[in-house]
């Protein structure tokens, strides 16, 4: 195939540009793959959702997943500790199961994935299903005349020359590279949502027993959350995130940022005796942000190359393929009515309304996580006193932790709402915040959890060589 004969080029190989390809291949197109990496490569955001299972589903891709070794993901959990020297804390599950029946779906489960393997299998079923895959390939400009409109692209190829390429469209999927919005100089951080995070890869950590070893773990702290991502082969991601003016106190060391919050609450240390840390320690800034300008005649950006919220209820990848196949849905419609300006006015509008969904909940959590009641509150209400979740209305908003963004939206506009008004009505009645909550430190010494033998400072290869990367 001739370089020119391309009806499509997608940048970027992760979860969103694979998908896209894969279903503009299925359409009939002549789709090439762009990636400036070489797969299998490391990658966070390891958590899935089981909404995206129909997509795995239309790719050819459930029965491999489910055979592939992932651990599988039947709920999330959030923690709450009673106090930063003791054990106990409060708890709420969100079972994906538990929805109201005409949510139910036939696979009510996700999976906790090395990433180095999943984006591999994606990447690997889009060659299967015809699209021209490019590896170690850099983007090196975008063309776009004076109305934004693609004219091309040029691209170079490993020890090679740059090429010019003029497709019929062109998707960036080059994730928090973010191509266009950087071109175009229109990335907004998030006014509400100024994380960042720090995060990294351990062995030992304690689990939880049976089925609950593959939950998502999630603990509140003071203005954010850890995680643990229970992986294969004993293999945990754990990884703070904070907001401002929490981060305001961080060092320059990730690791000694990752590791001294470990230390500052028993809750958490006491799953670290036992566990060494493999790899290294990294770390992201200004994690929400989203894009003006993301669409325009022969071009349109999806995942987080279009905007990104936060890892909070690990909608990463289920955003990727959500947007990815109704980029899919809108380039086919452009392409097959004679470039129909319709189908990019049409994508714009399921975008915005994407982020409104995803957007104003988190932010909401945001805003009750400044203080230890009104997160506290959430967690023991939905929680103890709701049965996880186990109510007419609860069911209904647990649609929105499974990534069904767009069931019972009314349910998750009530939920937001009485959080911000938590949010605002916990410190002015002195309800108690987070500085009582740290005058009880954690009285044990801090642990020295060591590296594990034979991994240098940037050896992550224990994630792709103790599973099959290919199904």
């Amino acid at each position: 195939m001739a370089d020119s004969d391309f009806d499509v080029v997608v940048i970027g190989s992760g979860p969103g540009g694979s998908v896209t390809s894969t279903l503009l291949a299925m359409k009939g197109y002549r789709v090439l793959l762009i990636d400036r990496e070489k797969f299998p490569r490391f990658h966070v955001g390891e958590s899935l959702l089981p909404g995206t299972q129909p997509i795995w589903e239309e790719i050819g891709m459930a029965n491999k997943l489910e055979q592939s070794g992932h651990t599988f993901k039947y709920a999330g959990e959030f923690r709450i500790g009673a106090r930063p020297d003791q054990s106990k804390f409060y708890r709420t599950i969100g079972y994906f199961n538990n929805v109201p029946r005409k949510d139910f779906s036939p696979r009510p489960y996700a999976y906790q994935v090395e990433r180095a393997i999943f984006d591999k299998q994606l990447q690997d079923n889009a060659v299967e299903h015809g699209v021209t895959l490019w590896e170690e390939t850099s983007v090196t400009e975008i063309h776009l005349d004076e109305n934004n409109r693609a004219t091309g692209l040029t691209v170079r190829r490993k020890d090679g020359p740059n090429e010019f390429l003029q497709p019929s469209f062109i998707v960036d999927a080059s994730g928090r590279r973010v191509m266009m919005g950087r071109k175009l100089d229109c990335i907004v951080n998030d006014p509400v949502i100024k994380t960042s995070a720090v995060f990294g890869h351990f062995k030992g950590v304690q689990r939880d027993p049976g089925i609950r070893q593959g939950y998502f773990n999630g603990y509140f702290i003071p203005n954010g959350w850890v995680w643990f991502i229970p992986l294969a082969n004993d293999v945990m991601s754990v990884g703070v995130v904070q907001n401002e003016p929490a981060t305001h106190s961080w060092s320059n060391d990730a690791e000694e940022v990752l590791f001294s919050t470990i230390n500052r609450y028993k809750f958490l240390q006491d799953r670290f005796h036992n566990a060494v840390h493999m790899g290294r320690i990294r770390r992201l800034k200004d994690l929400a942000y989203e894009t003006k300008v993301f669409s325009g005649e022969g071009w349109l950006s999806i995942g987080d190359a279009n905007f990104f919220v936060d890892p909070l209820y690990s909608s990463g990848v289920q955003i990727a393929h959500s947007t990815g196949a109704k980029a899919a849905e809108c380039i086919d419609m452009f392409l097959k009515n004679g470039r129909d300006m319709s189908a990019i006015r049409k994508y714009n509008k399921y975008i915005l309304d994407y982020r409104k969904r995803v957007f104003r909940p988190m932010r909401s959590f945001y805003r009750c996580m400044r203080n230890y009641r009104s997160i506290a509150g959430y967690v023991q209400l939905t929680g103890h006193l709701c049965g996880d979740f186990n109510t007419w209305f609860l069911r209904r908003a647990s649609c929105w932790g499974t990534g069904r963004f767009h069931r019972h939206q009314w349910t998750i506009n009530i939920m937001s709402m009485i959080g911000n008004i938590g949010a605002w009505l916990a410190p002015k009645f002195g309800m108690g915040g987070w500085k009582n909550y740290e005058m009880n430190p954690n009285p044990n010494p801090p642990l020295n959890i060591p590296k594990a033998a034979c991994l240098s400072e940037s050896d992550d290869t224990h994630l792709v060589t103790q599973t099959e990367v290919s199904v």
